[in-house]
Protein backbone atom coordinates (compact mmCIF):
# COMPACT_ATOMS: atom_id res chain seq x y z
CA UNK A 1 0.00 0.00 0.00
CA UNK A 2 1.22 3.16 -1.29
CA UNK A 3 1.93 5.98 1.71
CA UNK A 4 2.70 9.57 1.08
CA UNK A 5 5.88 10.65 3.22
CA UNK A 6 6.06 13.83 2.49
CA UNK A 7 4.67 17.04 0.24
CA UNK A 8 4.82 20.44 -1.07
CA UNK A 9 3.02 22.23 -3.67
CA UNK A 10 5.30 25.06 -5.56
CA UNK A 11 3.01 28.11 -6.75
CA UNK A 12 3.92 31.30 -8.41
CA UNK A 13 1.00 33.92 -6.89
CA UNK A 14 0.48 37.53 -8.35
CA UNK A 15 -1.51 39.62 -5.99
CA UNK A 16 -2.97 42.74 -6.58
CA UNK A 17 -0.88 45.30 -4.22
CA UNK A 18 1.38 44.47 -1.19
CA UNK A 19 -1.67 44.38 1.51
CA UNK A 20 -3.05 40.97 -0.37
CA UNK A 21 0.37 39.43 0.03
CA UNK A 22 0.98 40.42 3.68
CA UNK A 23 -2.97 39.47 4.24
CA UNK A 24 -2.20 36.08 2.28
CA UNK A 25 1.34 35.53 4.37
CA UNK A 26 -0.54 36.48 7.47
CA UNK A 27 -3.65 33.50 6.75
CA UNK A 28 -0.56 30.76 6.06
CA UNK A 29 0.88 31.81 9.58
CA UNK A 30 -2.19 31.78 11.81
CA UNK A 31 -3.08 28.30 9.96
CA UNK A 32 0.75 26.73 11.01
CA UNK A 33 1.13 26.29 7.42
CA UNK A 34 4.93 25.88 6.54
CA UNK A 35 6.47 27.74 3.58
CA UNK A 36 9.74 29.25 2.43
CA UNK A 37 8.94 32.01 0.04
CA UNK A 38 11.19 31.23 -2.79
CA UNK A 39 11.08 34.91 -4.46
CA UNK A 40 9.23 38.21 -4.32
CA UNK A 41 8.77 40.64 -7.01
CA UNK A 42 7.53 44.24 -6.86
CA UNK A 43 6.46 45.91 -10.18
CA UNK A 44 5.76 49.73 -11.22
CA UNK A 45 1.88 48.85 -10.98
CA UNK A 46 1.90 47.99 -7.58
CA UNK A 47 1.43 44.09 -8.34
CA UNK A 48 3.61 42.08 -6.44
CA UNK A 49 4.61 38.29 -7.21
CA UNK A 50 5.80 35.63 -5.47
CA UNK A 51 7.53 31.76 -5.83
CA UNK A 52 6.52 29.97 -3.18
CA UNK A 53 6.59 26.55 -1.57
CA UNK A 54 4.00 25.55 0.78
CA UNK A 55 2.72 22.15 2.79
CA UNK A 56 0.45 20.28 1.12
CA UNK A 57 -2.71 19.26 2.94
CA UNK A 58 -1.64 17.87 6.32
CA UNK A 59 1.91 16.09 4.99
CA UNK A 60 4.28 16.24 6.34
CA UNK A 61 6.45 19.61 4.50
CA UNK A 62 9.10 17.84 1.90
CA UNK A 63 11.88 20.17 2.57
CA UNK A 64 11.62 21.22 6.21
CA UNK A 65 10.16 18.19 7.99
CA UNK A 66 7.99 19.94 10.96
CA UNK A 67 4.29 20.17 9.56
CA UNK A 68 4.02 23.07 12.23
CA UNK A 69 6.84 25.71 11.45
CA UNK A 70 6.43 28.52 9.24
CA UNK A 71 9.17 30.48 7.30
CA UNK A 72 8.56 34.19 6.05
Amino acid sequence: MKKVVSAAIYQIIQFDDEQEFENYILKLQQNHQEFILESKTKYPDDKVEIKIMKQYNNNKFIERGDKCESQS
